[in-house]
């Protein structure tokens, strides 16, 4: 692969978690500089994460809290408050002993969730979960739906979405955030009417002022559904790799860069 070349330029944000031939490899062998799209993806990380401007609001959703615990572990330290949804919140809802009838959640990580919730508040960081539910019996299109509080589902409903008060809720708390970090959709977005509590929570978050650091392939789906994001909002397209970045871990090729 090197044999030609005098240089070697990473410009792949995605695959900055993978040591590979074609990676670390090229870079064991060549004189190696970070690409633009590269540069412009740390630049926004140390933008929102080394230097925000206070108070700092990190959004996490998604289904399962055991792709986020490293990152939620790591921001608990970092930011003033933590806003969950999706799967992730219903481990920690059942973690405060709120029952979530068949709501998707991870039982294994239910202590996990109880020590972030008594680290968070040892050290001064707030965390938020849905004070209301958008719930069915299944995860279907045009499907009932009821507005639950958690603690009473019953053993038949599935939390599939944050319910209207905590998007109200939260959209106030957006709003007075100076910076804000956002991923993994607030429910079951794919499906309607599913998807309403994340397209609240973009609406309100593209409105403001605050700098925005957006990552995940679904997130980044749900706000470019909006077609409309301020120009203080920031994408990153790394999956895997926005995670890592937001978990504090060691990046090995971004250490090779650096040499």
């Amino acid at each position: 692969l090197t044999e030609n070349a005098d240089y070697f330029v990473f410009d792949s944000f995605p695959l900055v978690t993978q040591e590979m031939a074609s990676t670390s490899g090229c870079m064991g062998h060549l004189t190696s500089i970070a690409g633009a799209s590269v540069m412009q993806e740390i630049l926004q990380f140390e933008q929102t994460l080394t230097t925000p401007q206070q108070p700092v609001l990190a959004i996490i959703g998604g289904a399962k809290i055991s792709t986020k615990i490293n990152v939620l572990q790591h921001l608990i330290g970092k930011v003033d408050m933590l806003m969950l949804g999706g799967g992730v919140a219903n481990t920690f809802l059942e973690a405060k002993d709120l029952p979530m009838g068949k709501s998707l959640l991870e039982p294994n990580y239910i202590e996990a969730a109880r020590d972030i919730l008594a680290e968070a508040g040892i050290l001064g960081c707030r965390i938020l979960l849905p004070q209301d539910l958008v719930t069915a019996p299944e995860l279907t299109d045009g499907v009932d739906t009821q507005v639950k509080v958690p603690g009473k589902l019953t053993s038949n409903d599935i939390a599939l979405d944050i319910g209207p008060k905590t998007a109200q809720t939260w959209a106030k708390v957006i709003s007075g955030a100076k910076t804000i970090i956002w991923t993994g959709p607030l429910g079951a977005y794919e499906t309607s009417p599913f998807e309403a509590g994340s397209m609240s929570i973009a609406q309100t978050l593209v409105k403001t002022d605050s700098q925005s650091l957006i990552g995940g392939a679904d997130t980044v789906t749900c706000l470019e559904k909006l077609q409309s994001m301020n120009d203080k909002t920031s994408i990153s397209r790394g999956d895997e790799a926005f995670l890592a970045y937001l978990s504090g871990k060691a990046l090995p090729l971004l250490k090779n860069l650096e040499r």
